[in-house]
């Protein structure tokens, strides 16, 4: 089987952003009718690379709740397969304040997936804070359990 040519990496954070209104307005047309977050993860991380972490990561934090679903799993997805500090600490602040679960304990399994001492002094930190609402509580905690245990589950 001949191997398919890789597509160039994009150059400009602005390419990367736009990418994400144009794959929501092209499979919007579609069956599908709105983007697999799991897809548009991998495109970003494999052609935007780490350039758009802090700009996602920043969205993230300020705007996740109020993001269509697929883009904020996307976004969490991507952020969990790149390695940048600021990636690990949205992930940490989004997945603490969310009221989603279903978003919540997918920022917790991209907090693990990073599996650094870094990450896990984090995630000790707020797991100290007593007003950390129990959904949180219980994510996060997971998610500590997870990293002292070694696990790295691909996100």
């Amino acid at each position: 089987m001949a191997e398919q040519p890789e597509e160039p990496q994009i150059d400009s954070e602005s390419e990367c952003l736009a990418y994400l209104e144009r794959i929501e307005q092209e499979v919007a047309r579609t069956p599908m009718m709105v983007p697999p977050p799991e897809g548009v993860a991998n495109y970003l991380a494999q052609h935007c690379g780490p350039e758009i972490a802090a700009v996602l990561a920043a969205r993230l934090v300020e705007r996740g709740d109020q993001e269509p679903d697929w883009r904020t799993k996307a976004e969490i997805l991507y952020l969990g397969r790149v390695d940048d500090p600021a990636a690990a600490d949205a992930l940490l602040r989004f997945a603490s304040a969310t009221a989603n679960d279903d978003q919540r304990k997918l920022a917790a399994r991209s907090l693990v997936a990073h599996g650094n001492p870094e990450v896990l002094a984090l995630l000790e930190a707020e797991l100290a804070k007593p007003e950390l609402a129990p959904p949180a509580r219980l994510a996060l905690e997971d998610a500590a359990g997870r990293i002292r245990r070694g696990e790295r589950p691909e996100v």
